[in-house]
C-alpha cells in the first residue's frame, strides 16, 4: 500500500509519501509502515495522488509554494525512499488542482482540473502523458 498526503510535519509542512512494509498484516494491528518520506515541502495544503508499479512511485501534487495552482509530479525508482526528479506539469496560465496519476507499462500520465479562481465549477481537464 502507498499512500502520499499533506501534512503540517515538526519539520515542516509538505507533500510526503510512505508505503507499508507488510501490507498483508494491516487492518490487524500489526501492520508496518515505512518512515515517511518528504516529497516536496510548502506552506499551501496541497492534494496528492500516488502510483506505483514494482520499484517505481509517482505523486502528483498541487504544488505547495507560490501564488499560483500548479501541478507537480515526483518521480522514484526506489519504492519511494528517494524521489530523484521533480518537474512542475501543468502551466502557469490556470490554475491547476485535483491532480491524479497513474502508471502503466512505462508510461505515466497525469490529469488535473484548470479554471480560474473566480469560478466555482466547469473549467477544462488536463492531461499530460510521458514515458518514464
Amino acid at each position: 500500500m502507498d499512500i502520499a498526503y499533506f501534512l503540517e510535519a515538526q519539520e515542516g509542512p509538505g507533500v510526503f509519501f510512505t508505503h507499508s512494509m507488510d501490507a498483508r498484516h494491516l487492518g490487524v494491528g500489526d501492520g508496518i509502515f515505512h518512515a515517511p518520506v518528504p516529497v516536496v515541502y510548502g506552506d499551501k495544503a496541497a492534494n496528492v495522488s500516488v502510483a506505483a508499479m514494482g520499484d517505481q512511485v509517482a505523486v502528483a501534487y498541487e504544488e505547495p509554494n507560490g501564488d499560483q495552482s500548479m501541478v507537480g509530479l515526483a518521480l522514484s525508482r526506489t519504492m519511494g525512499h528517494i524521489f530523484e526528479q521533480r518537474l512542475l506539469v501543468s502551466q502557469a496560465d490556470l490554475p491547476a488542482r485535483d491532480p491524479v496519476v497513474a502508471m502503466r507499462g512505462d508510461s505515466v500520465t497525469v490529469q488535473w482540473s484548470e479554471r480560474p479562481d473566480s469560478m466555482q465549477t466547469g473549467g477544462r481537464v488536463a492531461v499530460r502523458f510521458a514515458t518514464w
